[in-house]
């Protein structure tokens, strides 16, 4: 017996396919979006970095100049109050470099003189070349220790030069003589007197 067909159920299914496959897509407008975000922060970053160095550069620029005008403010009046205070040392140096003394010339003649010689006049000249010379009357007990006087100023080496002259016998028979001694310079040399007091000291180098 012959039973009536009966409907076939379909499998295929009542959604499209390619519908379903659109949804696929949206991860891919995801990361185009952070990336194109994340490109822009870089570019702004970029940007404000450039913006932000350009502005040190010019803050470091304007704060040179400041200086460098501060600086020359301060050393115009510095340097010439240093230039004034050198010309004053200058001034100082050669004033002591120049100046003389006479008095170490009578030390020396006392240290110098034996005690039978005595010298009753003295003279003292110092020319523009610094030549020094001193010249004494004297007298003398005998010609033997006219003699040794001699000798005692030749061993001095401040005394570059003794020379007698016009010897004679006074009437009570000492032996009257004219001398004259050429001093080293430095004798009189108010430089070298602090440097002799001062034992060499480089605190009185001038």
């Amino acid at each position: 017996m012959d039973y009536p067909s009966q409907n076939q159920t379909s499998f295929i299914p009542r959604k499209s396919l390619v519908k379903e496959g659109n949804g696929g897509e949206k991860p891919v407008g995801v990361f185009l979006i952070i990336s194109v975000f994340i490109f822009l922060v870089a570019v702004l970053g970029g940007v404000g970095v450039f913006l932000y160095e350009k502005k040190l550069s010019n803050d470091i620029q304007s704060a040179s100049d400041s200086l460098k005008r501060a600086q020359g403010a301060f050393e115009i009046p510095t340097i010439e109050n240093l230039k004034l205070l050198g010309r004053r040392i200058e001034m100082s140096k050669n004033l002591v470099q120049r100046h003389t003394v006479v008095s170490p010339v009578f030390e020396l003649l006392q240290n110098e003189t034996l005690k039978s010689v005595r010298f009753n006049k003295f003279e003292y000249s110092n020319d523009l070349k610094g030549v020094v010379k001193v010249d004494l009357d004297g007298e003398a007990k005998s010609y033997e220790t006219l003699a040794l006087q001699s000798s005692e100023f030749a061993k001095n080496k401040n005394i570059k030069g003794n020379v007698f002259s016009n010897i004679n016998l006074d009437e009570k028979g000492n032996v009257v003589f004219k001398v004259e001694l050429t001093l080293d310079p430095t004798v009189i040399s108010y430089r070298d007197q602090l440097l002799r007091l001062s034992g060499g000291s480089e605190d009185f180098q001038f």
